[in-house]
């Protein structure tokens, strides 16, 4: 992690201050031995001149080299440690450096009283090397050398004595304090420092929170003005799709029956215009229905009813419906959605199916709500024959549809196929969505045809809700089965 540019300054400034006391205690001593030897010449000449020579060489190399070795080859990390209250490892060889200076210390000093000075210098290292309480435990001694060394002890019990003890006591002390003061400065500036980091990572790391957040959101945007696309493009293929489709076979039909039976051919007109109208009425209820959505919906039996005898007026079917009175509480997209997939079903038998007999299905099982379109046509095994299924044609919603849409589909998809609706069989057997089926039964998926798109819209509208979708053939294999089952809201 970089460093700000105060902190760097602190490490500078600390790195510094070392380096000036070190180069003093250095100076001092060299003082110290030339003033020993300008005293007293002779002592060039005596064993006791070599051994202050030879000690104060000692005391040198254990200042400096021991000083490194404590620090662990790097002083920057021990200090960023030792400022920042970790202490744990540190202890050891700081009070291992300190024995070693003291000793060879007092031994200067019982050679000549001129190193005195030099007990200031370890006191010093007593007190900045460990952290407090610790270093009162080599700080203490250290004093009483120090006093021992200049007289400052008691001799007696004397007010005198102990007058003047008191009062050295009281200035080492204000000394001491003087001397720990900038240590207790430099680490809670190094504190100070850290927090301002901390923050002001942790700033860059909000920052980037809330830049991903609004990426995010518009991400959510984007999917959700896909999902209204698709959205429309469904009510556009249910509604006007539908009704052009219808008006466009209503024409070609008047147009084959003008030089045959011009009654009939003015029938088909009169009621291509009625479709029309109900096409139109039909655009404006969904533009109204975009503005503000209707909160009250005719009844999804009624609806599909209504809609089932009027194509059976015009394709000459016989219906029947079997719908129970109250199917549950829908939500509203539950609701669309089962209306649209009916709606769809009614219009593609209408158009593919040549069928004799159609069967509208719309009750409640357990927990779902069931809507089902049978008829014997000539089905959809002939009419829009299964392939085998595939990642792609498993997988039919857009990218961005949420992942629980894409499970939904995913297993709508597997129910697509040859006998997937309920007490429907096909040649592959039945594979409506029983976990247990037999693993090696090869799954044929029905799927709109290429440039169609109403098997993939009422398999999207129901998994939209949660519910599942399974289009097949009968048991004979002939007749289409169109089903779509949706949660009911629990009250």
């Amino acid at each position: 992690m970089a460093l700000s540019g105060s902190l760097q300054r602190l490490r500078q400034y600390s790195k510094n201050t070392g380096l000036f006391w070190r180069a003093i205690t250095i100076a001092s001593l060299a003082i110290a031995t030339l003033a020993s030897f300008l005293q007293r010449p002779q002592l060039l000449l005596q064993p006791r001149g070599w051994l202050i020579l030879a000690l104060s060489g000692l005391y040198v190399s254990w200042y400096s080299l021991g000083s490194r070795w404590m620090v662990h080859g790097n002083e920057d990390d021990y200090w960023r440690k030792r400022l920042s209250g970790v202490s744990v490892g540190l202890h050891l060889r700081a009070i291992f450096v300190w024995g070693g200076l003291l000793a060879i210390t007092l031994a200067l000093v019982a050679l000549d009283a001129n190193f005195r000075w030099a007990l200031y210098a370890v006191y010093g290292l007593s007190i900045t090397t460990v952290s407090m309480p610790l270093a009162l435990v080599l700080a203490v001694p250290t004093a009483l050398a120090i006093f021992a060394v200049y007289g400052w002890l008691p001799h007696d019990a004397s007010p005198d004595q102990l007058l003047n003890f008191g009062g050295n006591v009281l200035t080492f002390v204000i000394f001491s304090a003087l001397a720990y003061f900038p240590i207790v400065l430099l680490r809670s500036r190094f504190a100070r420092e850290r927090m301002y980091q901390d923050l002001e990572r942790s700033h860059c790391e909000l920052e980037q929170a809330h830049h991903q957040l609004a990426e995010s959101a518009e991400r959510d945007r984007e999917l959700a003005v896909l999902r209204e696309r698709g959205r429309l493009a469904r009510d556009m293929h249910d509604t006007l799709g539908h009704s052009l489709a219808l008006i466009a076979v209503k024409l070609e039909a008047a147009q084959r029956l003008r030089s045959v039976d011009a009654d009939r051919a003015e029938h088909e007109i009169a009621a291509t215009k009625m479709i029309a109208r109900e096409s139109l009425a039909q655009l404006r209820a969904t533009i109204a229905d975009l503005r503000a959505p209707l909160l009250v919906h005719q009844p999804l039996g009624e609806a599909l009813a209504q809609a089932a005898h009027e194509a059976a007026a015009r394709a000459g079917w016989q219906v029947r419906c079997e719908a129970s009175g109250e199917i549950g509480t829908l939500s509203d997209l539950a609701h669309e959605a089962l209306l649209r997939v009916g709606m769809e079903a009614l219009a593609n038998a209408e158009r593919h199916a040549h069928a004799r007999t159609l069967t509208l299905y719309i009750a409640r099982e357990g927990r779902e709500g069931v809507v089902r379109v049978a008829d014997d046509g000539v089905g959809i095994l002939a009419t829009n024959p299964p392939v085998p299924a595939s990642a792609p044609a498993l997988s039919p919603l857009a990218d961005g549809e949420p992942e629980w849409a894409s499970v939904a589909v995913s297993q709508a998809a597997v129910e697509d196929t040859v006998g997937g609706a309920p007490g429907a069989q096909g040649a592959a057997g039945d594979t409506s969505g029983d976990p247990n089926r037999d693993a090696g039964v090869a799954l044929l998926a029905i799927r709109s045809p290429e440039g169609h798109f109403g098997i993939t819209g009422m398999r999207e509208r129901v998994a939209t809700v949660h519910g599942v979708f399974s289009i097949s053939a009968h048991s004979d294999g002939l007749g289409t089965v169109v089903e779509a089952r949706v949660p009911i809201a629990e009250l």
